[in-house]
């Protein structure tokens, strides 16, 4: 998943363009974002040729239509963990006192 730092106050962005690189958690370039008053443009790494350049609004939708788009629930706090459960008596003992119990009927 990638690591976004980001510290930005409110800008106008105007007709200069502006840019964000985009690293992966192994500190390797996935991409790099560049955006003017314009259009948005996505450069993948190593590809310095072929960007993929959206409006805002084709921006949106597509971030809107995300096939791996996921619900995200703020987080809560942790629930309690529940009691362990009683532990059973081994099996060797069960068949033990069970022989013992039989012995005793018999007698």
């Amino acid at each position: 998943m990638a690591v976004v730092k980001l510290g930005v106050a409110e800008i106008d962005i105007g007709k200069v363009d502006h840019s964000l690189t985009v690293w992966s958690t192994k500190n390797t370039k996935i991409g790099q974002l560049v955006f003017s008053k314009g259009s948005v443009e996505w450069w993948p790494k190593g590809n310095k040729v072929n960007a993929h350049t959206y409006t805002w609004a084709q921006f949106a939708k597509a971030l809107e239509t995300a096939s791996d788009a996921k619900r995200v629930i703020p987080p809560t706090e942790p629930r309690a963990k529940k009691a362990p459960a009683p532990k059973s008596a081994p099996v060797a003992k069960k068949k033990a006192n069970k022989a013992a119990l039989t012995r005793k009927r018999a007698a």
